[in-house]
């Protein structure tokens, strides 16, 4: 099991988890099992993201499948860095490139879910995979800026990601509290830049 989960099988195990999700993703749309009874009634309606509802298998098609440029993108990153020599902490294979590929892939299964279900849960999924993203520059740049090692700054930012991801499924957006965490994160990401 260790060789297979190695840094050098990120991009295949990525590829091969993204193949999967977009079956299973479809699969669990055409039968209507993912979908929400309550969007039944808006079929035809524009939606808040300029789509009509539709009864497809997807609820908004177009923006469901325009997510597969993000794990398009993501996947082509990891590719390049596998094939790329290391020269610093955002080259070459390591946990925080990799971390940042998978991050981009998930944009678009997180997408997909909201736009394709228009459910409370893919919405959670949408804002958790954007929280998930962009949460990593500013990290990096503390990481960068601090003494912390590698392993540290895996720890502070799965602590955030399942801090918010049960947090905002709990109390739902602004986890209860009205904190946009992607709106501070990306405050955090400009303001950080000025001290690197």
């Amino acid at each position: 099991m260790n060789k297979i989960f190695k840094k050098e099988n990120s991009f295949i195990i990525t590829l091969l988890i993204s193949i999967f999700f977009l079956i299973g993703f479809y699969l669990l749309s055409y039968f209507q099992i993912i979908q929400s009874v309550d969007s039944l009634a808006v079929i035809g309606e524009a939606s808040r993201w300029c789509e009509r509802i539709s009864d497809g298998p997807f609820r908004e098609p177009i923006n469901t499948i325009s997510n597969l440029g993000f794990m398009v993108v993501g996947l082509y990153i990891l590719y390049k860095l596998s094939n790329e020599t290391s020269f610093n902490d955002f080259s070459g294979l390591n946990n925080i490139t990799i971390l940042y590929g998978v991050c981009v892939v998930y944009l678009g299964p997180g997408s997909m879910m909201m736009h394709g279900t228009n459910t409370e849960w893919g919405g959670w999924a949408d804002n958790l995979s954007m929280v998930m993203y962009i949460i990593i520059p500013w990290l990096y740049n503390i990481y960068k800026m601090s003494n912390w090692t590698v392993n540290t700054f895996m720890k502070v930012y799965f602590s955030i990601v399942i801090f918010y991801a049960v947090m905002r499924g709990l109390f739902g957006d602004g986890m209860g509290i009205g904190l946009s965490l992607f709106g501070v994160s990306i405050g955090l990401w400009v303001i950080s830049e000025f001290f690197i």
